[in-house]
């Protein structure tokens, strides 16, 4: 076994794509014969099921990452491991000032999923103002940041104030190796099977995913023709959005059936995948849908659609926050008699292709990705 533990931090493994992102990463990391740790401030989340019984769950028992910050100090003095992974910013934080704290040699990578830029333009909370604040006092104590997507780079080079050969592109390893049999498993929603296109989105139910833009889509769109909606995720907006396809009399034709383990059998079935978000780093879900071989809208968020679809080569990209815009963008889309093969655009985003390439950041290894141009291009 490859000489000092890896661990990874992030605050639960509650259903999100960066929750899914770390329990395969610690899959990937066991199976090639290392040590891990998976350090939670909470062991809760359907993502739980997925890690292997060879990786070791630590939970810190906390409401919350700052509270772990004292245990956390501890792990790193008294474990010592080789390198440490984060995955969210507030937990990367947390995670950086626990090694500086703790004096300890351990090499701290750190992963950013959103925008930068995005992210600023809803820096609504007194929290997330503090957290920007924090992330520019220690970020650049990390080894290396990690971003999901080439136009990120300058991104945190210059909103964050770290230097360019301290970040590293690396595609999100979204797409598992036999996302083929699993996207073809039974699943259950009773608004497909009734002779109309079936439009499926996915994503946390929360703000940044303007989920209610694509709703108010839906509505417009029925207005010529019969489209169904199903949104895979749960979360805080749940209550809004419902609220929403009751008052436009969409209760018939649109589901929100929740988490959902297994997505790809509902992408696979859909006419189109639709990515309605206000910002993003590297939709997972947009490649996860193209491996599934599905048509796809996106909005021309801040940053991964353009990159993702080539600047509209591989799908339909319309504007951010423009329902009726949405709404023309998936009726062209439906209407269209043939769609680009999207499956190989998805190539690069295979779960073990990423395992690799997060293992060289982590261990410093001859070779590692270059921080220009490091999405594979």
């Amino acid at each position: 076994m490859p000489a000092g533990r890896l661990s990874i931090f992030l605050p639960s493994l509650e259903g999100g794509g960066t929750e899914r992102v770390a329990s395969v990463l610690a899959a990937g990391f066991a199976r090639r014969g290392h040590a891990v740790d998976l350090l939670l401030a909470r062991a809760e989340g359907p993502y739980l099921a997925n890690v292997p019984a060879d990786v070791r769950i630590i939970d810190f028992n906390r409401s919350g990452v700052v509270a772990c910050l004292p245990q956390l100090m501890g792990y790193l003095r008294r474990e010592r491991p080789r390198a440490l992974l984060s995955l969210l910013s507030h937990a990367n934080v947390i995670a950086l000032l626990a090694n500086k704290l703790a004096g300890s040699p351990c090499r701290v990578v750190v992963g950013e999923r959103s925008s930068l830029a995005g992210n600023q333009d809803n820096l609504r909370a007194p929290r997330d103002r503090l957290v920007r604040m924090m992330m520019r006092l220690t970020y650049p104590w990390a080894s290396k940041v990690i971003v999901v997507s080439d136009a990120m780079i300058d991104e945190f080079r210059q909103g964050i104030g770290i230097e360019r050969a301290q970040i590293l592109s690396i595609p999100n390893p979204v797409v598992p190796d036999d996302i083929d049999a699993r996207a073809r498993e039974p699943f259950d929603c009773d608004i497909f099977g009734q002779g109309r296109p079936v439009i499926v989105a996915a994503g946390r139910l929360e703000f940044e995913k303007d989920f209610d833009v694509l709703i108010r889509a839906v509505g417009l769109l029925r207005a010529r023709r019969d489209v169904a909606l199903v949104i895979l995720g749960e979360g805080s907006e749940r209550p809004r959005l419902e609220r929403l396809v009751a008052e436009l009399g969409l209760s018939d034709h649109v589901r929100l059936p929740g988490f959902v383990g297994n997505p790809f059998p509902f992408m696979r079935a859909a006419a189109i995948f639709v990515l309605s978000s206000r910002f993003e780093g590297m939709p997972g879900v947009l490649v996860q849908a193209m491996a599934c071989g599905t048509p796809v809208v996106s909005t021309d968020c801040r940053t991964g659609p353009r990159e993702v679809l080539e600047g509209g080569k591989w799908g339909t990209l319309v504007p951010v926050g423009d329902p009726a815009a949405l709404a023309e963008g998936i009726a062209e889309s439906l209407d269209r008699h043939e769609h680009p093969e999207v499956r190989a655009r998805a190539e690069r985003h295979k779960e073990e292709t990423g395992v690799d390439r997060y293992l060289q950041a982590l261990l410093a290894l001859e070779g590692e990705p270059r921080a220009t141009g490091g999405a594979g291009r």
